[in-house]
């Protein structure tokens, strides 16, 4: 992915995917896992990711919250964002505990 154009794109697609009823299909696990690799080589994330005491780190070992629960709560601050900045932020920090949480990288809970 060259921009962060492509990755709006691609969470229209994965929103329409996941749908109403939240069930993570092998289609939107494939676009959460492509934006979550965007993701992980932005500073924002590298400075977030690297501190042990963030709200990221407490997201991925929190032993009773799903991928569901990071998606829902990712979406509100989407939906509840008042500049696009404050948008794009909320994609770029939670996609990927959303995708460590559907490939088993952490300890979470992850219910499909």
């Amino acid at each position: 992915m060259k921009d962060f154009t492509e990755v709006n794109d691609l969470m229209i697609s994965l929103i329409e995917d996941i749908g109403g009823d939240c069930t993570f299909t092998d289609k939107s696990i494939a676009i959460i896992h492509d934006i979550a690799e965007y993701s992980r080589h932005t500073e924002l994330y590298k400075r977030f990711s690297s501190n042990s005491n963030s709200f990221m780190e407490k997201w991925r070992t929190e032993g009773n919250v799903t991928a569901k629960d990071v998606y829902l709560h990712m979406l509100c601050k989407i939906a509840d964002a008042p500049t696009m900045l404050h948008r794009n932020t909320a994609i770029i920090l939670f996609i990927p505990i959303i995708d460590d949480m559907l490939t088993g990288k952490v300890g979470a809970v992850c219910e499909i």
